[in-house]
């Protein structure tokens, strides 16, 4: 029969809650909009992040610096906090979106996630930010110790919390410019071996995001999320809506 089916949509039903809607300050477009003239940059700031005059965002993503070398001065990637095997940690190289945070907070935002693009190249396989390529296997631990460094570092040098951290942007897609390949596996062992007693052992208190990748699905996680010890340390599976539907 052609019937035209009949919805009703009742606004006092609440079926779930939502934390918040965000921006991101990635690709240097945090460090853009600092080098904006005033009073334009006070009312763009407004525009985002004011809970009265502007949009209320309540959430800022991030990226992990990887110290990549492609793009240009007003689109790409930024400083590493560890650029080099060899080299300590370096607190300086991410201005752009550290007085983002802080501008985001003075309005109100106080929920700050970051998420890896690609870990610095000397960790990779392909010894490259770009094209994809994996974490070397020898370097789960150090990369594990980089992501808790990082959360620490950045409250202990920069007073800013960040509330949730991501091994990795879309582990499904090669881009030419900052990715990195990761597989089911791969994010069960390190998170199980590496991330979980790393974030034990240096009193990590960010929540771990896992999944991001470009499809609307969730399939890349569940073997870690059936872990005995990996599945607890997961906090948040994420998801990008670009292509594909939920599986």
């Amino acid at each position: 029969d052609n019937v035209t089916p009949e919805i009703r949509i009742d606004w006092r039903i609440e079926h779930q809650e939502i934390d918040g809607f965000g921006i991101s300050g990635a690709f240097k477009q945090a460090e853009n909009l600092m080098g904006y003239p005033e009073p334009q940059r006070s009312e763009v700031l407004d525009l985002l992040f004011s809970q009265t005059d502007g949009a209320g965002f309540s959430i800022v993503r991030n990226i992990v610096g990887d110290s990549g070398t492609w793009g240009n001065d007003v689109d790409g990637p930024i400083q590493s906090i560890k650029p080099t095997e060899e080299g300590d940690y370096d607190w300086t190289g991410d201005e752009g979106q550290i007085w983002f945070m802080r501008e985001a907070e003075k309005r109100g935002t106080d929920r700050f996630v970051s998420t890896v693009w690609s870990p610095p190249a000397w960790m990779k396989e392909n010894n490259s930010v770009i094209n994809g390529g994996k974490l070397s296997r020898d370097y789960y631990q150090a990369f594990a110790e980089y992501l808790a460094t990082y959360c620490n570092g950045y409250a202990e040098h920069h007073g800013l919390e960040i509330y949730a951290i991501s091994p990795a942007n879309e582990p499904d897609y090669v881009a030419s410019y900052s990715s990195a390949e990761w597989s089911t596996f791969s994010f069960k062992t390190f998170i199980k071996d590496h991330l979980a007693p790393t974030f034990d052992a240096m009193d990590v208190q960010c929540k771990v995001i896992v999944g991001e990748t470009s499809a609307w699905e969730e399939k890349i996680v569940r073997v870690a999320l059936r872990d005995p010890i990996a599945g607890p340390r997961i906090a948040i599976v994420a998801a990008h809506a670009y292509a594909g539907i939920v599986q």
